[in-house]
């Protein structure tokens, strides 16, 4: 993260991908792109600066900064480019609902095998409740680790152990504390 001025132009083509698969206008795009640049000049966010970032955020949790990182980074290089952060912001900020769910369910989704098991639900909702704090709906995380398991029993419809992504999306769209206690994710 630095604050050096860069004249770079956004490619065209990189421009009207990132039109087809977000929700913002070339505009949008454009000045997105400068504010980018302006803040990495070499046209990436490493790791240790997206903990900045966050913390600025108020997410002050290396370990739920590290599971936001993995889910924007989806190329897996250990860097965020400037697609990558727009698909992001497009599905958090404007996305619909299944599209901000199937965010949250990845990075839910530790090990990444297509299921939410109960002690990835617990460490996530550990943190959230963390960062959140005073501002949670629960009183403190006992509250939160009774609620996560009544959730979970709920939303394995199926029995096997794990929450899958419709599994996950029928209990978020039905049960409004549950999208409350998604913490920053709340569609």
């Amino acid at each position: 993260m630095g604050g050096c001025s860069t004249k770079i132009k956004l490619d065209e083509e990189l421009e009207k991908r990132i039109q087809e698969n977000t929700e913002f206008d070339s505009e949008e795009i454009g000045l997105l792109y400068k504010r980018f640049m302006k803040e990495n000049p070499d046209g990436v966010v490493r790791k240790e600066d997206f903990h900045l970032i966050t913390e600025e955020l108020g997410f002050k949790d290396d370990y739920f900064a590290d599971l936001l990182f993995e889910a924007i980074d989806t190329e897996g290089n250990g860097k965020i480019d400037f697609e990558e952060l727009c698909k992001t912001m497009s599905i958090t900020m404007r996305g619909k609902l299944d599209q901000k769910l199937e965010f949250v369910f990845k990075v839910y989704d530790l090990d990444g095998n297509g299921l939410i098991e109960r002690d990835e639900l617990h460490n996530i909702s550990e943190a959230i409740f963390k960062m959140v704090g005073e501002n949670s709906i629960f009183q403190d995380n006992e509250e939160v680790q009774k609620y996560i398991d009544e959730a979970f029993d709920e939303a394995d419809q199926d029995g096997d152990g794990g929450i899958s992504l419709e599994e996950f999306k029928s209990i978020a769209k039905s049960d409004p504390k549950f999208l409350q206690s998604l913490g920053p994710f709340r569609a």
